[in-house]
């Protein structure tokens, strides 16, 4: 967005030769938004020439310099008359050409207008101006800051400058004000109606007698600066407002106005609008339309209707401005591809009150450029008063938030500056304030404690803000989930060649109605960032297909897992941890039982010992065949379910293939203890290994044969069961062969040591009643 710095301070009590550019740009860059860039403006008048049309042929015009008595002979354009007065521009002594807005100081090349030959005199134009690019991102939430008024506040500010009287902006003009959806009308008044509170807060209009007029010298200049197309003396007063006030606004010829009746509601289904772009639109249910009893007029907020705009003929205007809701707005510019300054600023949720004062603004310089007179103007007004905004908070929070000491009469000098009411109070005990925000920043900026924070700090200056690493308490935690999901990640891509995939927490409501599946119970968001994504996944499996369906053209294998969160809408409301997995192949040996053994062999090296069964009928989710799924359990409790995505889901998925699918509870997983793995060096000595086989009676278990083996002599190191069989005849005996480990840590063991190591085994097996064989 480009403006003017001489024009902002025409608003401020202070000369701009006084500010340094380079410091001005550096303190509004820090403390209010970005200025992308700047470059002087300069205008030489002996460049321009003032002719007057005389004769149009239809390849040319003849136009005269009264002054000069020079004649010249232009190119046809086809909006001049014979006897209009307009720019041309010298570029050398002998060639000259209509005047662009490119000459005047704008980027564009549009020709100019028809010019009032009484305004062309340079004696009160800037010849000399400081042009600031704002980066448009940067002030989104500051619909204030969409003008020359809302800027100069800011500067005013930074420079402690005192603002100019707003006293003399405003025409005094009688208002008449009613309640949303009620008629008023007096003479020489519209008639106003809102039928769609929910999209036109404000609507304000009036009448006033004022004859078309071409555009004035210092208006033209003005305007092509800030990249803005002069058009007519009365529209370029509209646009002139919308960059000086903020408050965009309307003139109709309010002869097209069927019975001064002008009505903010929605469009019907089939209505169209000519617009003042030469184009034609047709308009949406969702459209806000202000149209007369008989037919729409105008986009409201956007554009204004092609058959009621401002023409040669207007001897009456219609001044109109309102406040609309930003959303509707946006959604018909964008609708419509019809994104216009007007709407940039609707967009950004202007204040309702600025509506009355445009249109006294647009009275008070139509007084003073065209002296056209406003003494029986009556304006009117329909639509809801604003509530102020007041909070309070202490001078304590302040600090606190801020890191910084500060007085409390700095904090009153700078909300002041931003016109804010600020009283001193006591709260909570001590020191605060009460404070009433300007209903200009009230609409979507200036709304809880926090905002006034900011506001005190970025004039304080960010910069001065000690800086101080944040604090952050560390406790030792147990860190093995984390690792175990790395690992369960690592099995996942390497051993089971998967691919891992991240999905959204929200469901994709397009991907549910295609697949025709809606979930019973979820959770849904109280401000979803739309409508496609509004409610909270239950189950990880539908994003799963998805990532199929979109990939499975021309590949025979695809392989996805993801690790994430879903709820349930039980009570309490749980979220819980999942692993959940799709296999998606054209090999005709996949089955289920190879599904299964996936799941297996994860669970398996979660260290987690699982058994298989059949799920009951209400456990399971419509996406599986119900009769090839399976649940896997670990000490009774569910770890999650394997099966074969049913046919009916298959279809609406891919066309060919087979597609098993898994849903583990990954905190499981991951949160069961693990057994410790030790390191055990190789022994420096050899070992010893030697059988014995003995017959005894089955009361004696092996376990405890096993222990009394053990026990013969610490270097006994490992001892197991080889074999063992029964015979009829032995009734209660049973044979047991068992290897056990001789082995010394100091030393090699001899035969003869070994030896009697074995024979005291022996004997005590012989004790517990067994029989060496």
């Amino acid at each position: 967005m480009k403006v003017s710095l001489t024009w902002i301070f025409e608003h401020i009590m202070g000369s701009v030769d006084k500010i340094k550019l380079p410091d001005l740009i550096t303190r509004f860059n820090e403390s209010v938004a970005e200025i992308e860039g700047s470059y002087t403006w300069h205008c030489n008048p002996d460049d321009f020439i003032v002719a007057r049309v005389e004769a149009i042929t239809p390849h040319e015009i003849k136009l005269k310099n009264s002054s000069a008595s020079k004649t010249y002979t232009l190119p046809f354009r086809d909006d001049l008359m014979v006897g209009d007065s307009v720019l041309l521009f010298q570029e050398s002594v002998t060639a000259t050409r209509w005047a662009r807005m490119a000459d005047c100081g704008s980027s564009k090349e549009s020709l100019l207008p028809p010019l009032d030959p009484t305004s062309a005199t340079w004696k009160q134009i800037p010849l000399t101006d400081t042009i600031l690019e704002i980066d448009n991102k940067s002030i989104t939430h500051r619909p204030d800051l969409w003008s020359h008024r809302g800027l100069a506040r800011e500067i005013a500010a930074l420079f402690n400058l005192p603002m100019a009287n707003s006293d003399g902006l405003f025409a005094e003009v009688s208002v008449t004000a009613a309640v949303p959806g009620t008629t008023i009308k007096k003479t020489s008044t519209p008639a106003l109606k809102i039928k769609a509170p929910q999209a036109c807060r404000r609507l304000a209009a009036g009448f006033v007698d004022a004859p078309w007029k071409p555009s004035s010298l210092p208006m033209i200049m003005r305007l092509c600066r800030v990249d803005t197309r002069p058009i007519d003396a009365l529209v370029d007063l509209t646009n002139y407002v919308m960059l000086d006030y903020g408050q965009p606004m309307h003139g109709f010829d309010a002869t097209t106005i069927h019975k001064d009746t002008i009505i903010a509601r929605m469009a019907q289904v089939g209505e169209k609008l000519p617009l003042l772009d030469g184009s034609t639109l047709e308009l949406h249910p969702e459209d806000l339309i202000l149209a007369d009893d008989q037919k729409p007029l105008s986009l409201p907020g956007i554009m204004g209707g092609g058959k009621t705009g401002v023409s040669r003929t207007t001897k009456k205007l219609c001044i109109e401005a309102g406040s609309f809701e930003p959303a509707v707005i946006r959604h018909t510019a964008i609708r419509a591809q019809k994104r216009t300054e007007a709407s940039m600023r609707f967009e950004k949720n202007l204040d309702p009150e600025m509506a009355i004062n445009a249109l006294k603004r647009y009275l008070k310089l139509l007084h003073e450029q065209y002296k056209i007179s406003y003494a029986d103007v009556t304006l009117v007004t329909c639509g809801a008063a604003v509530k102020p905004v007041t909070i309070e908070l202490t001078h304590q929070f302040i600090e606190e938030r801020l890191g910084i000491t500060l007085t409390k009469q700095r904090v009153i000098d700078i909300l002041q500056a931003l016109d804010f009411q600020v009283s001193a109070n006591i709260i909570d005990g001590g020191p605060g304030y009460k404070i009433t925000v300007p209903t200009y920043r009230a609409t979507k900026d200036i709304l809880i404690p926090e905002d006034i924070v900011e506001e005190v700090g970025r004039f304080m200056g960010y910069q001065k803000i000690p800086t101080q690493l944040p604090a952050m308490t560390r406790a030792p935690h147990i860190a093995h989930t984390t690792y175990r999901t790395r690992a369960l990640k690592q099995f996942c891509s390497s051993a089971l060649r998967m691919h891992e995939i991240s999905s959204y927490a929200f469901y994709d409501e397009s991907w549910l109605t295609f697949l025709r599946w809606q979930p019973a119970e979820t959770l849904e968001a109280l401000n979803p960032v739309s409508g496609n994504w509004k409610r909270l996944v239950s189950s990880l499996i539908p994003a799963l297909l998805k990532a199929v369906h979109d990939n499975a053209e021309g590949v025979s294998d695809l392989r996805y897992f993801e690790i994430g969160r879903r709820w349930l809408h039980l009570s309490p409301l749980v979220e819980q941890k999942q692993l959940s997995g799709v296999i998606y192949t054209r090999d005709p040996q996949t089955d289920f039982y190879t599904i299964k053994e996936y799941v297996a062999e994860l669970c398996a090296h979660a260290q987690l010992p699982i058994t298989w069964r059949k799920p009951k009928e209400n456990e399971i989710s419509p996406w599986y065949d119900p009769y090839r799924v399976a649940q896997c359990v670990y000490n009774d409790v569910v770890v999650g379910t394997v099966g074969i995505l049913a046919e009916s889901w298959k279809e609406r998925v891919v066309q060919t293939g087979f597609i098993g699918i898994f849903e583990l509870d990954a905190h499981l997983l991951t949160a069961t203890e693990l057994h410790t793995k030790r390191y055990m060096p190789l022994p420096k000595y050899p070992d010893i290994v030697r059988d014995v086989s003995v017959l005894i009676t089955t009361a004696v278990t092996a376990a405890v044969i096993m222990e009394k083996i053990k026990s013969i002599d610490p270097r006994v190191c490992a001892v197991s069961i080889v074999d063992f069989f029964k015979r009829p005849e032995w009734h209660d005996r049973i044979s047991i062969s068992f290897r056990y480990t001789i082995r010394d840590a100091t030393k090699t063991l001899t035969t003869p040591e070994a030896d009697q190591i074995s024979q005291q085994i022996e004997l005590a097996l012989m004790t517990l009643g067994g029989e060496i064989r």
